[in-house]
């Protein structure tokens, strides 16, 4: 399944959808922060949970911490190993 969305994610690139192309969500949704140094599984969670969830991202652990002390998530989904901080 996880492959699956991937390659769906990576042909709706390639025909100039992005997956930020989705409907808006409420902007009083939850909102999920995700950490995740991997350019594929940060898009693939983004074009996921962006369905039904505002969605920030950050590129590493430290870049995490700093987002949720600026701006407190209703849930944080990371990595667990990432350069500059790890997750847990």
């Amino acid at each position: 399944d996880l492959q699956r969305n991937v390659e769906r994610t990576e042909s709706l690139e390639r025909a100039n959808e992005s997956p930020r192309s989705q409907p808006e969500v409420h902007p009083d949704a939850p909102e999920i922060l995700v950490v995740e140094d991997n350019t594929d599984m940060r898009k693939l969670f983004v074009y996921l949970l962006g369905r039904e969830f505002n969605v920030r991202t950050a590129l590493n652990g430290r870049e995490g911490l700093e987002q949720a002390r600026a701006r407190r998530p209703d849930l944080i989904l990371t990595a667990g190993m990432m350069p500059e901080m790890t997750g847990p």
